[in-house]
Formats: structure tokens, sequence, C-alpha cells
């Protein structure tokens, strides 16, 4: 499997980034938030008082995966 595109960099995206990262799966955080991407570029991928992981954040009107890529979206409805 590759990269597994996680939509959104709330809470719920953050946390299932981190553990998917943290038992080995490579992620890509896709998120529409420029204060959020410069967050992530600058401080790594931060849940709660984990240590910080070296994650990608690419901006979701850039982002384009392949037609195969695993995708999950954590987003509100009305996003």
């Amino acid at each position: 499997m590759g990269v597994i595109h996680i939509i959104g960099a709330g809470g719920i995206g953050c946390a299932i980034a981190y553990a998917l990262e943290m038992v080995g799966f490579p992620v890509m955080i896709v998120e529409r938030s420029a204060e959020k991407i410069e967050a992530g570029r600058r401080d790594g991928l931060r849940v709660d008082q984990l240590p910080p992981l070296p994650v990608e954040f690419i901006s979701f009107s850039v982002w384009n995966p392949a037609s195969d890529a695993t995708i999950i979206l954590c987003t509100k409805c009305y996003d």
C-alpha cells in the first residue's frame, strides 16, 4: 500500500494520521487551511503530548491523488 491520504487536519484527522504513522503506514495530510498546513510543515504532526512526527502536509487546492489512492475523509459534514 502506498501513502494514505488523510483529508482534514483537525482532531480526528491528526489522530488517525498519527496512529497510522506509528504502525508504519506513510500518510499525507490534505488540508485547505493555509495556517494548518504551515504549522504542520513547521512543527510536524502533533497529538497531545506525544512527540511530533514528520508528515507531509499539502493544500487541497493542489492535491491530485492517483485513482487507486487510499483516502480517509476526516472533515465536518458541511465541508
